[in-house]
């Protein structure tokens, strides 16, 4: 793919020195990005956002690398450009620090967890801490008791029987996560509470990014239901850290788990709480997600189920698979680098505009919201043909290389990359790897997914029926 040039201004603009693009200069020197078509006078683009926000969000990228969406008469700078979308996250850090509408409406519930917290000293110390857990060593050390979760959850469903894979899926990457990272199984009734109150908090959530606040306010039913959300979801954190608390040994204070090193930091109660919110909620929602279009996909593609079982066959011939199995389950990774493509793990996320800086060309000033949207960069036809195919060859080692490094960011970039992209890329191909080995699912043909953009964008109902493969493989 033949590169795009870039001319570099010899000014300083605000915080930093930023590139300009040669197609937005013009002979004044740095210009106001464009204002996205339609949109009310009183709300602004309020409407499509929540009536059609993919589509919505999808249209601006025709409207230029830098577009003005109104939030009522609130202006955020929507970035639809690979190349400055990575620019902002990296050499322009300093300009666009971790903030926004999305961030102080995820506040509501993950406090100053480490995906929320602003820059600075909080979290630099906060992922020191943490970080030892989601490196690749002590995940793989995880690994064979990620499969065993995953394997005994997958084995007890019943062949021919349909099943609503949503719940399936929720509880499955939740006790993954907890059992890996954690390093403790929650109580029955923790982890259904989870499952009840999160599709609620989410939905309220992504309201509360794009809602005017004087409309945010409002007690309409949709936030009345977040608020009682968020209640119980701050219960069940702190029932789950009371149940760890009494399992572990006295005098015990090794760092077995995230929840063990976390337990040993001094950290008050509330911000051990805040940390342990914000990764069940965007472990589980995130992962949750890709599992369920993944399986949706594998269901109506059986050459692509065909290749998986053959993989998993190959790298565990007559035996359960192990942790050691992750690096030979190649394909299985390609399905889960083509699920979040297109579909994760979230469509919108938001920066605060430090200082007033240039971006591609464009003034943005201080104080401003800045979006960029996965969703947009992930499904831009100049750089993947047939964006809406589901095509996991596409990150095959022949075709891979067409694909530019900042065209894909499912878990974002800079010093605020997701921490937990290691574990998630493990855990989903687990969990995929187990079903493939076990079943064949088949789709209900009278349930055809909706994309439902929450935080993440989840599918509405994904109904499947497991039946056991043709030949017999391995442990089964």
């Amino acid at each position: 793919m033949q590169s795009r040039r870039r001319s570099h201004d010899p000014h300083s603009y605000g915080c930093q020195s930023s590139p300009f693009r040669t197609r937005t200069l013009n002979a004044v020197g740095p210009i106001t990005a464009p204002r996205a078509i339609g949109g009310s006078l009183l709300l602004g683009h309020v409407a499509p956002l929540l009536r059609r926000p993919l589509d919505f969000m999808d249209s601006l990228r025709r409207q230029g690398p830098v577009v003005r969406v109104l939030l009522g008469r609130v202006v955020v700078y929507v970035v639809t450009d690979a190349e400055l979308t990575h620019e902002m996250l990296t050499s322009q850090s300093r300009c666009f620090g971790k903030g926004g509408r999305l961030i102080e409406a995820l506040s509501r519930f993950a406090g100053n967890g480490l995906a929320t917290v602003p820059d600075g000293e909080a979290h630099r110390t906060q992922r020191k801490l943490m970080q030892p857990m989601f490196n690749r060593p002590f995940i793989a050390a995880r690994g064979d008791v990620m499969f065993d979760v995953a394997r005994a959850a997958v084995a007890s469903w019943a062949e021919g029987v349909p099943r609503e894979l949503d719940e399936d899926m929720q509880e499955l990457t939740l006790s993954v996560f907890l059992a890996a990272l954690l390093g403790s199984e929650p109580p029955a009734e923790v982890r259904r509470r989870f499952q009840r109150v999160l599709p609620d908090v989410m939905a309220g959530t992504i309201r509360q990014t794009v809602l005017p606040a004087y409309l945010g306010r409002i007690p309409t039913p949709t936030q009345r239901r977040q608020q009682r959300g968020l209640v119980e979801l701050r219960a069940s954190i702190s029932d789950l850290v009371d149940a760890h608390e009494r399992r572990r040994p006295a005098g015990d204070h090794g760092p077995a788990g995230l929840l063990d090193v976390l337990l040993g930091a001094g950290m008050s109660r509330t911000q051990l709480e805040d940390e342990v919110i914000t990764f069940v909620t965007t472990n589980g929602q995130a992962s949750t997600t890709t599992v369920l279009w993944a399986l949706h996909e594998i269901g109506r593609s059986p050459d692509v189920h065909e290749r998986l079982r053959a993989e998993v066959e190959q790298a565990a011939p007559g035996r359960p698979l192990r942790g050691s199995d992750l690096p030979s389950l190649v394909y299985t990774r390609q399905v889960v680098q083509e699920t979040m493509r297109l579909y994760g793990p979230a469509w919108l996320l938001t920066r605060t505009v430090n200082e007033a800086t240039v971006l591609g060309g464009f003034s943005i000033p201080k104080g401003a919201t800045a979006v960029f949207s996965p969703y947009i960069l992930h499904r831009d036809p100049n750089v993947y043909p047939h964006p809406g195919r589901f095509d996991p060859d596409r990150w095959s080692p022949e075709r891979v290389g067409s694909i530019p490094r900042t065209a894909y960011q499912p878990f974002g970039s800079g010093t605020r990359q997701c921490i937990g992209e290691n574990f998630a890329w493990s855990e989903m191909i687990i969990i995929l790897a187990e079903v493939a080995k076990h079943w064949t699912l088949t789709a209900d043909p009278g349930v055809v997914p909706r994309m439902v953009p929450r935080v993440t964008i989840h599918p509405d109902r994904v109904v499947m029926t497991p039946h056991a493969p043709s030949a017999a493989v391995g442990d089964q």
